[in-house]
């Protein structure tokens, strides 16, 4: 329910917490944006026992390291998005990968979205 909207629970999380509603705010918009992010590069919502999140040294980025990821022999998180909640996502963040980055399964080019082509290309060795 809260990957949908905070409303309703702000105030509860927030005296909870003991911090402010625009610290409560923030912190569910982040939740959201990486679930978000997760199912646009897994296809599938976060596992708590299984996916994992990676942050960078800094803490300005993470990327994601799932079962998926590792069976396909990346050893390191994939993406390098931005923690800055006001930072734009392109599509480099995603460094090419989607949810047809880890199915194994023969496509069609003709039939391949725009946004997918790139993964797919570079599945291709």
């Amino acid at each position: 329910m809260l990957r949908e909207s905070a409303y309703g629970w702000l105030s509860m999380a927030a005296e909870r917490m003991k911090k402010s509603k625009a610290t409560a705010s923030r912190d569910f918009a982040l939740a959201r944006r990486l679930h978000n992010q997760f199912a646009q590069l897994f296809g599938r919502p976060f596992n708590l026992q299984l996916d994992h999140i990676k942050w960078s040294w800094d803490w300005s980025h993470y990327g994601f390291r799932t079962q998926e990821s590792l069976r396909s022999g990346h050893k390191k998180a994939i993406g390098s998005l931005p923690f800055d909640t006001r930072a734009e996502v392109t599509e480099e963040a995603f460094g090419g990968f989607g949810p047809k980055s880890w199915q194994s399964d023969r496509t069609d080019l003709r039939s391949v979205e725009t946004r997918d082509l790139i993964s797919l290309l570079r599945s291709l060795r």
